[in-house]
């Protein structure tokens, strides 16, 4: 297995029509850069469904959130190839992972849709045409008749299945970290008030304890013998 080089993509890519629409300026490091297709999904929408993009739009992806991209790119694996998928080194240093699989069967056509997650601490902002995935080519020992034939062949954007697996709310990070200081916070105040209406009612106790023994003792206390006027 070796992959393809540079020289060998700007042959057989245009040759057997293995990415579409196909430009040379794509092609560096050995590696073809594909971008950001016209639809994006973002866990964290109030929509709670895939919004459409346009050139000069953007898509935002906050911290803790996953979301589902497409290609712009029609990719094309032929049966004698394997391809490896990415996204670029400087996306990912943002935070955002790709975990959707990181390859394409022989045989595969369509757009390739990447579920991906935000574990970084700020919100990842990619615009529609961006160059934002990486594919590499890679030849098998021999052609296969072992060929991809499932439900993704043929795709064109992000299909209504692949946004009802991710949907829901997720709890980012930062969310359970906020409300755990939330609930400490309050437990603070509760614990506060707490020994407060203690102090109070010990105090009251106190207060009952020391009149009743106070108004005890005088109740004890002989009356005082006026003295008397009566001469001996």
């Amino acid at each position: 297995m070796s992959f393809w080089s540079s020289e060998t993509l700007r042959q057989r890519i245009p040759a057997g029509n293995l990415v579409t629409p196909y430009d040379a300026r794509r092609i560096k490091h050995a590696a073809y850069e594909m971008s950001l297709g016209n639809e994006a999904y973002v866990t964290s929408s109030p929509i709670k469904k895939k919004v459409s993009l346009w050139p000069g739009d953007h898509v935002e992806i906050p911290p803790g959130q996953f979301a589902l991209l497409h290609t712009a790119e029609v990719i094309k694996v032929p049966d004698s190839a394997l391809a490896f998928i990415s996204i670029k080194a400087k996306i990912k240093l943002k935070g955002l992972v790709n975990v959707s699989g990181f390859h394409v069967d022989p045989g595969f056509t369509g757009q390739l849709v990447f579920s991906v997650y935000n574990a970084g601490c700020r919100s990842v902002r990619i615009g529609c045409g961006d160059p934002v995935f990486l594919i590499w080519f890679s030849d098998l020992t021999a052609p296969t008749r072992d060929l991809y034939t499932g439900g993704y062949s043929g795709q064109r954007g992000i299909q209504p299945q692949a946004v009802m697996e991710i949907d829901g709310d997720i709890a980012s990070p930062a969310m359970l970290t906020e409300r755990i200081r939330t609930l400490e916070s309050t437990s603070k105040f509760h614990a506060k008030l707490l020994w407060s209406c203690l102090v109070v009612l010990i105090l009251g106790i106190v207060g009952l304890i020391i009149q009743n023994n106070t108004g005890h003792y005088s109740s004890n206390e002989a009356p005082a013998t006026a003295p008397s006027n009566k001469k001996p």
